[in-house]
């Protein structure tokens, strides 16, 4: 089973870097599954589910899969990696990463992972990286338009799909906070900026066909 497969990879990970305190996920179904949830517990590790196709809260991640995209297409045209497996790029894509300063540290990931960097520069280096994020976040919310959301039937927009599909889906929720949702369907988490009014639902649904003459 899959969650099988995430306890070992994760046990791994233990054993040669060291015990974690939390894990952070976009919804991934197998952290969900009952036997991971035990092991979390087992090994006292906590757990936090980012909302769905929310920028802000995956901006982390959702940087090292467009770094890891942007690097397969460039090892595609490659003639040393050109015959090399998906996984085979990615761990060489890893290895760059890891051995590259980064721009906001001027450190090396790998630095970290082989305990490089004195604690003394923990703090300091987690402020520069929190005061980048904060000045995205902040830049992203600028503009952004504040939502009372409400339990119940609310209109979410669609992060996927072409210029013919829908912009807004209709979903039953119930509210997590005042920042968030929870579809009592899938169990998804939404943030309210993803959250439209039922008349911009009822006025943009409906999706556009180019007229024929």
């Amino acid at each position: 089973m899959e969650e099988i497969g995430l306890n070992s990879k994760l046990n791994y990970y233990f054993n040669t870097y060291g015990k974690i305190k939390k894990i952070i996920v976009d919804n991934e179904l197998g952290f969900k599954a009952i036997p991971m949830q035990q092991f979390l517990k087992d090994e006292n590790i906590a757990i936090h589910y980012t909302s769905n196709s929310n920028h802000t809260s995956n901006a982390d991640i959702e940087r090292l899969h467009n770094i890891i995209n942007e690097h397969i297409r460039l090892l595609r045209h490659n003639e040393r990696s050109r015959h090399e497996t998906v996984e085979e790029k990615i761990l060489r894509i890893i290895g760059f990463y890891n051995n590259t300063i980064h721009s906001t540290t001027k450190t090396k990931p790998i630095d970290f992972i082989n305990g490089k960097i004195h604690e003394d520069k923990y703090e300091e280096i987690h402020d520069l990286v929190w005061k980048k994020k904060e000045n995205y976040i902040n830049k992203l919310n600028k503009d952004r338009k504040d939502v009372d959301i409400q339990e119940g039937t609310n209109f979410i927009k669609e992060i996927r799909g072409g210029k013919n599909h829908r912009k807004y889906r209709k979903i039953d929720s119930s509210i997590i906070d005042e920042e968030h949702l929870q579809d009592t369907n899938n169990g998804l988490k939404y943030y309210k900026a993803h959250i439209k009014p039922n008349k911009k639902y009822q006025d943009n649904n409906n999706p556009r066909i180019k007229a024929r003459h």
